[in-house]
């Protein structure tokens, strides 16, 4: 038995028995971790504030297997540092949505104790920090999952045709045309492939969904631009509703995870808000 310390966020905290939490991390060196916080719930702890949702800490831990056949098992937590809270994660109904939107695609998405994919953890502390501080946070959680997706291996193809590999024309601009395009005229994006088609070879794959040009450029948009940059771009309420849509049906059909949360943000994508 050893003692190990890691940076981590705080992404889930469920009650275990009169005084303890089972506390779900996302860690920068072991991945997604569980502990048990022992007392958390009683008036004078050592935990107090420390453990609250999505806060940053460091946190040192043990791991007792009961026998030689267990690889992993609860986490005996010994001491939690604050590195960094998030108090408007709290108090904004909006922003909480987001920072739990995150936290639930985190523990879904991940097995305990991956460590494979540590650049994601600088991503979630850009994220939520950038959700925290932004007056405009309608463009951040699209820019999070396309920016988790390439990081995972599965970023959407946008800047050429996924059959014929021919090269997307057009500029970045994300103003929706005056009247309704020809369906014949947009390009088409589809799951299988891995991203957009050209409109000869869209009419060739079967389950080929219609995307705006507007879209594409704009998901090009979220990926190149750095997540604390993402404040300053506009994103229509209507781009915002095709991209989300389009990005939540592209996550259940690569990563097979839908998102309870995901049903509170559609109310963000369709609301006109301002923040």
């Amino acid at each position: 038995m050893s003692f190990k310390r890691t940076e981590a966020v705080v992404i889930k905290a469920i009650n275990l028995r009169e005084a303890d939490k089972i506390i779900t991390f996302f860690s920068r060196d072991y991945g997604k971790i569980q502990g048990i916080a022992r007392g958390i719930r009683k008036i004078h702890t050592k935990y107090s504030g420390k453990l609250d949702l999505f806060n940053r800490v460091n946190v040192i831990f043990f791991q007792k297997l009961e026998n030689p056949q267990q690889t992993h098992s609860l986490l005996r937590i010994t001491q939690v540092d604050v590195v960094e809270v998030f108090p408007q994660l709290k108090n904004d109904f909006n922003k909480i949505i987001g920072a739990s939107y995150i936290a639930e695609f985190l523990n879904k998405l991940f097995e305990d104790h991956d460590a494979s994919h540590k650049p994601v953890y600088d991503l979630v502390c850009y994220t939520l920090r950038a959700l925290a501080a932004s007056q405009n946070i309608r463009a951040i959680l699209p820019a999070f999952e396309i920016k988790l997706l390439a990081q995972l291996g599965y970023a959407p193809v946008l800047d050429r045709c996924t059959s014929c590999q021919q090269r997307r024309t057009g500029t970045l601009n994300h103003e929706l045309p005056e009247s309704p395009p020809s369906p014949d005229s947009l390009p088409g994006f589809n799951f299988s492939t891995g991203g957009v088609l050209c409109q000869r070879c869209k009419r060739l794959k079967k389950g080929t969904l219609q995307i705006t040009p507007q879209a594409v450029n704009m998901l090009q948009q979220l990926f190149k631009t750095e997540i604390m940059q993402i404040e300053a771009i506009t994103l229509p309420p209507n781009l915002h509703q095709e991209i989300k849509t389009l990005l939540a049906g592209y996550i259940q059909y690569h990563l097979g995870i839908a998102l309870k949360t995901d049903l509170f943000v559609q109310k963000l994508r369709s609301a006109n808000l301002s923040k």
